[in-house]
């Protein structure tokens, strides 16, 4: 006897698709700038900087499918405790909560769309400080000592790891 195996497909896959595809066409593009701007002796350039964030939003967005994939693995064995089902995956101490939505997903989306169009104005600093308490907050993180931590020490690595090694000037403050 032969067991058919069905995969449902549910909204959650709609997004990682999407950025999927985008990243293969932003690489396409990327690369064809790679090719007409570098010349020989130039290994990495500031074509090259495109085309590795393709590669990257790719990888996350393929990420993000297994991920999805994985949770709906897990919903399959669910444990009922009470009135509350809380999924229980292998070597974790804390249940596993399943991801908000689609909500969640525009939610993030409009974060980051307020962090771009903010940058010019605000300064990268204070934006980024944002980006990263405003996502951890999403994401579940509710001790404020950590949510100001995180985002301070991010914001200065990513402003030195610009300024000192990639050697890219961004505007660090407001007035600068």
């Amino acid at each position: 006897m032969q067991k058919n195996f069905v995969v449902k497909f549910s909204n959650r896959y709609i997004l990682p698709i999407i950025l999927i595809l985008f990243s293969c066409f932003y690489s396409f593009l990327s690369y064809r700038l790679f090719k007409e701007t570098s010349h020989s002796t130039e290994i990495m350039g500031p074509a090259t900087f495109p085309f590795l964030i393709s590669i990257a939003l790719g990888g996350f967005a393929f990420l993000e499918l297994l991920s999805i994939r994985k949770a709906n693995e897990v919903k399959s064995s669910q444990v009922k405790k009470g009135n509350n089902e809380v999924l229980k995956i292998k070597g974790h101490k804390k249940p596993f909560i399943p991801p908000k939505g689609f909500l969640f997903d525009i939610l993030v989306l409009v974060i980051a769309t307020i962090y771009v169009l903010g940058m010019p104005l605000i300064g990268f600093l204070f934006m980024t400080i944002f980006l990263m308490v405003s996502m951890m907050f999403v994401a579940g993180e509710r001790k404020i000592f950590k949510l100001l931590f995180y985002s301070i020490i991010t914001s200065f690595s990513m402003y030195y790891g610009f300024i000192k090694q990639l050697y890219i000037p961004i505007p660090f403050l407001p007035w600068d």
